[in-house]
Order: structure tokens, then sequence, then C-alpha cells
């Protein structure tokens, strides 16, 4: 069935099938969307709290360090988790 053909018949879907379809799509949408294991929600949580509490480097000034050293300095050298990004931020 081309995707005309499925245009087409939208209309004629009860409230539910549409409901139905428009979950589908959204499951289909989000299936290949990243999610952070629990270690790393962990990190996260952790590294927002400690930001809250005034510890950390703020991201505007990470921006500014960023920029004087130019692009090249983006790319990372290695590989880079979102724990050891709190570690270096947190030293």
């Amino acid at each position: 069935m081309s995707v005309e053909q499925i245009l087409k018949e939208l209309p004629k879907l009860t409230p539910e099938e549409r409901r139905r379809f428009s979950n589908k799509l959204a499951e289909l949408e989000t299936q290949y969307a990243y999610r952070p294991t629990p270690e790393e929600s962990a990190a996260i949580d952790e590294a927002i709290r400690s930001l809250e509490a005034g510890k950390g480097i703020p991201a505007a000034e990470m921006r500014q360090r960023f920029a004087a050293n130019g692009p090249g300095d983006l790319r990372p050298r290695r590989s880079v988790t979102l724990t050891r990004l709190w570690r270096i931020s947190h030293k």
C-alpha cells in the first residue's frame, strides 16, 4: 500500500483506530531514539545536582573555552562518556 493510499484511508478510520495508528507511528519514530542506561541517568542526575549546588563548570564557561581554543579542539580525541565528563568537571 502506498503512502497516498494510506493517507486517503485515514479519514475513514474511527477515532479509536486513528489513535492506535497515531500511537504506532509514535512508537516507530522513537524505537531508535537513544535511551540512557541507568548508570548514565544516575551520572546525569548527579551532575545536575552538583551544578545546582554551585559546583562544576557552567555551560557558558565551557562554550567560552571551546570558542577560545578553536573548532579543532571540539573533536574528541578519545571516547568521552557522560560519567567521564562529569568527573572531569568536578576535579
